[in-house]
This record gives C-alpha cells, sequence and structure tokens, in this order.
C-alpha cells in the first residue's frame, strides 16, 4: 500500500487517469485476495497472473518502455515460474515475447505515439525479455529442488519415525524376552554359573537378529537361513571341539524380527541342550541343523539333533516335548510360533520342529507382539 503512493501522486500530476485507476484497482484487488479466505489457491494464482499481466500492457501502451510497464509484464513470468511448472513458464515466456513483438511493430508503424524512438524499444524489449527468461528458468529450477529437498526431509522424518518405533518395540520385546528366560531359568535351580552361561548364549541369538537387521539397513525382516548361519558360526566360535553342520533346502524364506528372535532362541535351547547332555566331560561328536523350507505350503521344517555320547539317560537328555523341565523355554518359544515339535526314535537325540510361517509384516503396519500370548 505504500509504494502505491508514488504511482497514484505520478498518475495525477501527468494525467495518466487510465494508470491511476489501473494501478488502484489492482491494489484493492490484491488485498482483497490477501484478506478474504474464501478464494480458493488456485483463484488467488490466476488473479496474480492476469493482473500483472494486464497492469503491465497498459502502462505500456499509455507511457511506453519507460514507464513500470515492464517490470509487471516480468513479475507476471515470474509468478509463473513460481506457482507452475515448465510449460507455464514457457507460455508465459512466449506471451511475453509476443506482446513485446507486437509493441515494438505497433511503434515502428505510427500507431502508438511513445516518445522513445524504435530502436530504444527494441534494446529496452529485447533486455527484459531475456532477463525474463533467464530469471523464470533459475527460479523454476530454484524452487523445485528446494521442493525435492523438502519432500526427501519428509521422506527422512517419516522412515525415522518408523525406524525409532522400531528401535523402541524391539527393545521392549528384548526386555521382556530376557526377563522371561532368566524368570525360567531361575525356577530350574540348576548351577548358577551354567544358567548364567546359558543366558548369554540366549543373548548371543538375540545379538545374531540384531546383526543382521543392521545388514538390512530400514528392512526389518531377517532371512531365516542367514540367521542360521550366523548362529552356527557363533557356536563354532565358542565350542569348536563340536563338528558343526548345518544344511538348508527349498527357496529363501524372510521372517520378520519379532518371530526371528523366537527362532532363533528356539535353536539356540535345543542345541544347548545338547551341549549340556550329549557333550559334557569334553565328550566329542558333532550337532547338527537341518532346514528345509516347502515355498507351496510355506512351512518351514527343522531337524537338530547331536550324536554326543555323555548322559545318554533318556530321562535327563531327552526329555519328551510334551513335558519335562529340561525344555521348558523349549516349549513356550514353540508356542509363540505355532509350531509343532517332536522327538525322532533312534540312536541319535533328534527334535523336529514344524512351523507354518507367515508373511513379513510391512515396515507400515503395526507388528503384534508375540509376548503379549499366554504361555
Amino acid at each position: 500500500m505504500v509504494a502505491i503512493v508514488p504511482s497514484v501522486w505520478l498518475s495525477i500530476r501527468e494525467r495518466l487517469w487510465a494508470v491511476l485507476v489501473g494501478d488502484v484497482a489492482a491494489n484493492v484487488w490484491v488485498v482483497l485476495l490477501a484478506l478474504v479466505p474464501a478464494f480458493s489457491y488456485r483463484a488467488k494464482v490466476a488473479s496474480l497472473l492476469f493482473l500483472s499481466y494486464a497492469l503491465g500492457l497498459l502502462l505500456l501502451l499509455i507511457t511506453g518502455p519507460f514507464g513500470a510497464g515492464h517490470l509487471y509484464i516480468f513479475a507476471f513470468v515470474f509468478l509463473a515460474a513460481l506457482f507452475g511448472g515448465k510449460t507455464a513458464i514457457i507460455l508465459a515466456n512466449l506471451l511475453a515475447l509476443l506482446t513485446h513483438v507486437i509493441l515494438a511493430t505497433a511503434k515502428g508503424a505510427g500507431l502508438l505515439q511513445w516518445e522513445q524512438g524504435l530502436d530504444s524499444v527494441i534494446v529496452i524489449s529485447s533486455n527484459f525479455v531475456l532477463v525474463s527468461i533467464v530469471l523464470s528458468f533459475s527460479a523454476y529450477y530454484l524452487v523445485n529442488r528446494y521442493a525435492k529437498a523438502a519432500e526427501e526431509e519428509a521422506r527422512m522424518r517419516a522412515e525415522l519415525e518408523i525406524l525409532l518405533h522400531e528401535i523402541e518395540h524391539r527393545g521392549k520385546n528384548n526386555i521382556q524376552v530376557i526377563s522371561s528366560l532368566v524368570n525360567l531359568k531361575a525356577k530350574e535351580k540348576n548351577d548358577p554359573a551354567k544358567t548364567l552361561d546359558e543366558i548369554r548364549a540366549s543373548l548371543s541369538a538375540i545379538a545374531a537378529v540384531h546383526q543382521l537387521l543392521r545388514r538390512r539397513e530400514h528392512e526389518q525382516v531377517i532371512e531365516i537361513r542367514a540367521l542360521i548361519d550366523e548362529l552356527v558360526s557363533r557356536y563354532r566360535f565358542l565350542h569348536s571341539g563340536i563338528v558343526w553342520r548345518n544344511t538348508w533346502q527349498g527357496d529363501a524364506v524372510e521372517l520378520d524380527a519379532d518371530r526371528a528372535v523366537d527362532l532363533g532362541l528356539l535353536i539356540n535351547e535345543l542345541v544347548t541342550n545338547s551341549i549340556k547332555h550329549g557333550f559334557a566331560n569334553g565328550s566329542q561328536g558333532s550337532i547338527f541343523i537341518e532346514a528345509t523350507h516347502d515355498g507351496k505350503t510355506g512351512r518351514l521344517l527343522l531337524r537338530i539333533g547331536d550324536d554326543g555320547k555323555a548322559n545318554k539317560s533318556e530321562k535327563e537328555k531327552a526329555p519328551e516335548p510334551e513335558g519335562g523341565k529340561g525344555l521348558r523355554i523349549v516349549q513356550t518359544i514353540a508356542r509363540h510360533l505355532g509350531a509343532k515339535m517332536e522327538l525322532e526314535s533312534g540312536q541319535a537325540w533328534i527334535y523336529r520342529i514344524s512351523i507354518v510361517l507367515e508373511p513379513p509384516i510391512d515396515q507400515g503396519e503395526e507388528r503384534p507382539n508375540p509376548r503379549k500370548r499366554a504361555d
């Protein structure tokens, strides 16, 4: 509103009544656009574009190239660059170019009584057209770049929120798992040192899941074969006197992190049971983990066993899957996974675990907490 005062004063002094009416009307309309919320965004943009071009054309016709008409034409092109795409910029620049060409032609034909000569009109018009083209495309690419940067920042913020939610969810679940393991193992009344070793082995299984998660970056799924390989690698390092064998058959399959923790703990408990009872007093032998995945049925079959010779007491070494303190934790984890477990008969102690795998949950979905199910 302050800028209109000099224009009004100059229009009155020079008796340019059309310019005065155009300036006042344009400014009043801009104020209305700003203050009245009923106007839609598209209506406001279209009004600003029309006013800029119309006022620029009016000033050019009345005052010639030395007036402010070129500035309003430039504003028209610049606004098209800010609010429109490439097509809008090209059309706005073509309209501005065509306007200057027509006005210069009219001046050359004597239709416009401007004080400036034709050479001055051509030079001034050409400069304004070139500046409009350069600045309008520069503004478009600058705005577009910042818009993409804003979108990328918003996307990263959304991913960060999901990741923080996953970390919080994972931390709560893991604390609950560790607490449950400690409580269950405390009830077995074993040697405290052995109990701590077993808890450490369980924590190592959980750590294996998290190590694999870090390799997957933002994905919260784990390939089961990679999990078994990681667990066996840790077992080989901790128990080098035992021969370790693991095999995989069938299609690759992924599991979400929660169920991967359950699966890792299940494998670890059965392996710990074999180490504890089958290889006491330096006994030699092997432990094997065989995994078969049927892609059609989605069923995973695990065979975990050993051929250790020490403490082959059936009561102590291999309690039945349906009862006994030795495998209480295994039974609890198996129920979380919805797994069926049975003991194969024969010279070696072999457990068969059958699990129907559900498809991994999308990262955007709320993950169920298997710890909430009753043991």
